[in-house]
Formats: structure tokens, C-alpha cells, sequence
């Protein structure tokens, strides 16, 4: 819930705590660090590649991860899967060969292949031998995963409740427990099981000892009791008001309009915070007064929910805004504000692909 730019991925940049390594291997490696610190990138991977016949499971995993980083930065994604799928295929008991798995499942999970995702996480679930030390908690993750396309991809709510009472059962001092009781309240709000959504909202409310947790299941109670008078049967209705309100420069129209309670705000490329609009009201009433010529452009669809972009904002750092907009519990909803600005979107053209909003 936190974390709303980017996907979830186990990052294990460098195995090398964990592994010893042969004179020999080693001294290969060193010389391919040494190219990639030279820009040699090319002759680095032809190294590399000369390696891939390391008998050793550590001493090839850590040759393996090395290329995979390496091809995925060379925009060699076919290579970059096809190796993790060599050492799986060698040693298909060893504690990477999970990790790479999970790996794998991510770029299908990216690729918006997610009933190959959903297959490849149930499999790393099941089979992850019991007594196997599991240090990036692989299995829990795979579960968690598993349940996330389920719930927020697939809109499969039921079967994603299920998956996530697993997890908390089998997985008692799993530390995201408050997120996962959050996710679940989420299910039963799209199920329309207004009431069990509330008690497992004040239920996180009663045991958060984290600011944001007891933030978000406040506003969440907050939201699920108010009367939704800010909500519209469609969304060109929404975008219609949205943009006299702002055109008329009319604070108080957009704080009717703005989703109660629950209400996301972050800046491109960062975290977001949920809030009640009436905290950005100073912000608004102050660019208002000064806004001259914005351009507001039609809803656009992106990744799983509406943005309505406004150019020409007067903010020095940011002159951009994105307006997010979705379909839930009561209609279409104005639910969150992105701040960004040309330069930042230029360094990530595609960002919008790595964003998800299902909060």
C-alpha cells in the first residue's frame, strides 16, 4: 500500500554474501567487473556467457543473476528469461531456482501475461520444500502475488479472500499482515459486504501502531459511512464538472467532488500519502488565483483507472497534474492527484506502465 510505484519484486542484486566462490570463478568475475566499470558491457556478457558450464549451484547462480541484470539492462528480456530457465532446469531443488522462478513469474506478471504469472507464483507456493531456509521469504511473496492478480487484476474477489485468510493463517508473523487484512477489507467493499469490510477496517484500526495503517483504516471507516454525494453514474459526467470547477477556478466545487474520506496525493516517481482533500485546499485556492490558459484533457484510460491531465499548471516545479479517476464502490470516483512536470516524464516515458493505483 505504500509502495504505489512499482511492481513488488524480491530485489537480490548480489548473492555474494552468501556464497563461496572458487579462485578461479572468482577471478573471472572480477575481470567482468572490471569491463562493465570500463563501459565494456558486451565483452563482459561474452565472459559471462563462458561460465554458464560452472558445475557448482552457488558459483552458477551468481554467474546467472549477473547476466540476467545484464540482459534485462541490454533490453534482452528473451535472453534474460532464458537463462534463469537453464539453471532451474540444472538444479531444480536449489534454493535460486525458486528465486529465479519468481523472477520469471514478475516479467509475465509485467508482460500482462497473468494467467502464466498466476501459474508459475502457485507453483513456487506449493512446492517450496518445507524445510528449505527461506531468507527472502519467496513463498509467502508467491502467495501474496498470487492473490494480488487475483484480486486487483482479475477482479476474482472471492477466491482472493481465500488466498489472503491462507496467508495469514500459515503465515502468523508475516510483517505486512495490516496490508493484508487492508486488501481483504478491500474485497469485501467490492463484494459489496459493506459490513465486513467495516469490522476489518476498525479491526486494523484497534492493533496499527504504524501512522499510516491507522490513517488509512480512519479515512477507509470514513468513507464506507459517508453519503456519496461526490460520485457520478458516469464518468463524462465527473470529467465535466471536474473541469468547470477548475476552469472557474471553484475550490469548493472540487472539494464536493473529491472523493471522502480516503483521498491519494504523490508526486511522480514517489510515494503517495492518503489524505482528506480539505488539507490541498490552501494549495488550490493559491494556484487558482494565478492559473492562466490550463489545458485540461479528456480522461484517458491507464493501467486499470482514468487520468485527466491538466497542463500549464502554475506550480515552478511541478506544471503538471493528474487527476485519477476510477469506477468503485459507489460510482465513478475522483480519488487521487499526481504532481509532475516534463523533464521527470522524459527521463520515463512509459511510467505510467509501472504505476498501479488500486488503492
Amino acid at each position: 500500500m505504500k509502495k504505489l510505484i512499482h511492481l513488488i519484486w524480491l530485489s537480490v542484486p548480489f548473492l555474494t554474501a552468501f556464497f563461496l566462490w572458487s579462485a578461479s570463478a572468482l577471478d573471472l568475475l572480477d575481470q567482468a567487473q572490471i569491463m562493465l566499470e570500463e563501459g565494456r558491457t558486451r565483452e563482459a556478457i561474452d565472459m559471462l556467457e563462458k561460465m554458464l558450464n560452472v558445475e557448482e549451484p552457488e558459483e552458477l547462480a551468481q554467474v546467472v543473476e549477473t547476466l540476467y541484470n545484464l540482459y534485462l539492462q541490454e533490453g534482452e528480456d528473451k535472453k534474460a528469461v532464458e537463462v534463469l530457465k537453464m539453471y532451474i532446469e540444472k538444479f531444480p531443488e536449489a534454493y535460486q531456482s525458486y528465486l529465479f522462478l519468481y523472477w520469471i513469474a514478475k516479467t509475465e506478471e509485467e508482460s500482462h501475461n497473468f494467467d502464466q504469472a498466476l501459474s508459475l507464483l502457485k507453483e513456487i507456493a506449493l512446492n517450496f520444500p518445507e524445510g528449505l531456509p527461506d531468507p527472502y521469504r519467496i513463498r509467502e511473496q508467491a502467495w501474496e502475488d498470487f492473490a494480488y492478480i487475483l484480486h486487483h487484476v482479475q477482479k476474482r474477489y472471492q477466491e482472493a479472500l481465500g488466498v489472503y485468510q491462507n496467508i495469514l493463517s500459515h503465515f502468523p508473523e508475516n510483517e505486512r499482515k495490516l496490508a493484508i487484512m487492508n486488501e481483504m477489507a478491500n474485497c469485501y467493499e467490492k463484494l459489496g459486504a459493506r459490513e465486513r469490510a467495516l469490522a476489518i477496517y476498525q479491526e486494523i484500526l484497534c492493533q496499527a501502531t504504524d501512522p499510516f495503517y491507522r490513517k488509512l483504516a480512519t479515512l477507509k471507516i470514513k468513507y464506507l459511512n459517508s453519503e456519496p454525494n461526490w460520485s457520478r453514474k458516469t464518468l463524462t459526467l465527473l470529467y465535466k464538472e471536474i473541469e468547470a470547477a477548475f476552469l472557474s477556478g471553484n475550490v469548493s466545487s472540487l472539494e464536493k467532488l473529491a472523493r471522502k474520506g480516503d483521498f491519494w496525493v504523490g508526486q511522480i516517481f514517489s510515494e503517495f500519502e492518503v489524505m482528506e482533500f480539505e488539507s490541498l485546499k490552501p494549495y488550490f485556492e493559491e494556484k487558482l488565483k494565478v492559473a492562466k490558459n490550463i489545458e485540461i484533457e479528456k480522461p484517458a484510460s491507464t493501467n486499470g483507472f482514468y487520468t485527466m491531465q491538466i497542463s500549464n499548471w502554475p506550480d515552478s516545479e511541478y506544471n503538471i497534474l493528474y487527476l485519477l479517476i476510477a469506477q468503485e464502490n459507489y460510482g465513478w470516483e475522483w480519488k487521487g492527484i499526481i504532481l509532475s512536470n516534463q523533464e521527470l516524464e522524459k527521463e520515463a516515458p512509459q511510467w505510467w506502465s509501472g504505476i498501479n493505483f488500486y488503492f
